[in-house]
């Protein structure tokens, strides 16, 4: 006789599916994204903050410090030797650019690489002014190559002053001939001795040439520079005071941010048609690639990888909240209609602040219109200490082609 067993037997031998296993692992998976997704947001949100709080660091103009990093060891009359006073030396230092070299003292120029003994660089020299320098003293490079007019040019020049929206403005007025004024704009955070090397040329040339300050410069008080955003009516009222004073038409001069409000000047001002001719030397035209580009030399803090791109975007757009800035309007090479004039572009490879597609994606969008020049070695604002006379040569041919002077222009 067969039996059978019992229902609750057979119940106890079967394999219940495991519905609570699976669960806990959906809510620990859950939970797991949910994290992960927190911690990228905080990474994000405190990493974009922190290169926010960076960008606004490096767009702020204070009034620039002269550091005294050399120490002279020997000098001749025509060969310094020089070393870092103390950590590690500037990396003009082993270079044959031309530089200034300045102490308390005097002023004078190096030029070609001599020799290198150790911590001890020697470099051709050129005294512009006061006494030799003595063993033991203190000095620097400095690319700007001239401390004042009267060093560097061959024309008298007067201290002249220019109203902005209410500013006085100051300005080095050098007279020329003719009614073609050469208007000459400097880079964020330096002086208007930035622009003395292009100004031997203009002054040369005959070209009356003005070299002027614009708000929020070292010498107007500093500040958050808006990369010609704000800046363009301080070079318009520039313009105006020559036209006031004999000009009828303008050659624009502008090194680094000098040539992001010379583009703005182009796009905005009214007086936009007196321009004849431009010449920029490292143009910063688009904020966004700088900010990028200094983003590539730098590394996460505690990590030390490097910054994602996406971070880069996150902390452009963090500083445009935070501090009313607008990357958007600095960027002149999205839209390049504002360039009706022959420009010349110089851009050194190696630049540090600018990179030099800034200028390549300016003459691809109008080639008709740039002529630039690729200056190997060169960082930036330094491609006239690579080579003056050529550099000089190269501004003169483009001037005389473009914006020739003469005693009735």
């Amino acid at each position: 006789m067969r039996t059978t067993a019992p229902e609750t037997s057979r119940r106890a031998h079967e394999v219940v599916p495991a519905h609570g296993g699976r669960s806990r692992a959906r809510r620990f998976l859950a939970w797991t994204s949910v994290v992960a997704l927190l911690l990228v947001g905080l990474f994000y949100a405190g990493g974009g903050w922190y290169f926010a709080g960076q960008i606004r660091d490096e767009v702020t103009v204070t009034a620039p410090q002269r550091t005294l990093d050399l120490t002279v060891v020997a000098t001749t009359d025509d060969s310094v030797t020089l070393e870092a006073r103390d950590g590690e030396a500037p990396a003009a230092l082993e270079s044959s650019l031309v530089h200034g070299l300045d102490w308390d003292g005097g002023y004078g120029q190096v030029e070609e690489l001599e020799g290198v003994d150790g911590d001890q660089v020697t470099r051709a020299f050129t005294l512009l002014a006061g006494e030799t320098p003595a063993a033991g003293d203190a000095a620097r490079l400095t690319k700007e190559a001239f401390p004042d007019p009267q060093l560097a040019l061959d024309v008298p020049v007067e201290d002249v002053t220019f109203e902005s929206d209410g500013r006085t403005l100051p300005a080095w007025f050098a007279p020329g001939q003719g009614t073609t004024w050469a208007i000459l704009v400097h880079g964020k955070g330096v002086t208007r001795s930035e622009l003395l090397r292009l100004m031997r040329t203009t002054t040369d040339l005959g070209f009356p040439s003005l070299n002027m300050a614009y708000r929020r410069d070292p010498e107007t008080g500093g500040g958050l520079i808006r990369f010609g955003q704000d800046e363009w009516p301080d070079l318009e009222a520039a313009v105006r005071y020559a036209l006031d004073h004999g000009a009828e038409r303008a050659v624009l001069v502008g090194c680094s941010s000098g040539g992001a409000i010379s583009a703005s000047f182009l796009e905005n001002s009214e007086l936009a048609d007196r321009a004849v001719a431009a010449v920029f030397d490292a143009p910063m035209l688009d904020f966004g690639a700088t900010v990028s580009h200094g983003a590539a030399d730098r590394t996460l803090p505690l990590v030390g990888t490097e910054i994602p791109s996406s971070l880069v975007w996150v902390a452009q757009r963090l500083a445009d909240l935070r501090f009313d800035m607008d990357a958007a309007r600095s960027n002149y090479l999205d839209d390049t209609d504002w360039l009706t004039v022959p420009t010349l572009v110089f851009h050194g490879t190696e630049d540090q602040t600018v990179p030099y597609t800034v200028t390549e994606r300016l003459d691809a969008a109008a080639p008709e219109l740039v002529d630039h020049l690729l200056v190997d070695g060169a960082d930036h604002v330094e491609s006239w200490n690579a080579d003056p006379e050529s550099y000089d040569a190269r501004v003169r041919d483009f001037l005389e082609d473009y914006a020739p002077v003469s005693p009735g222009d």
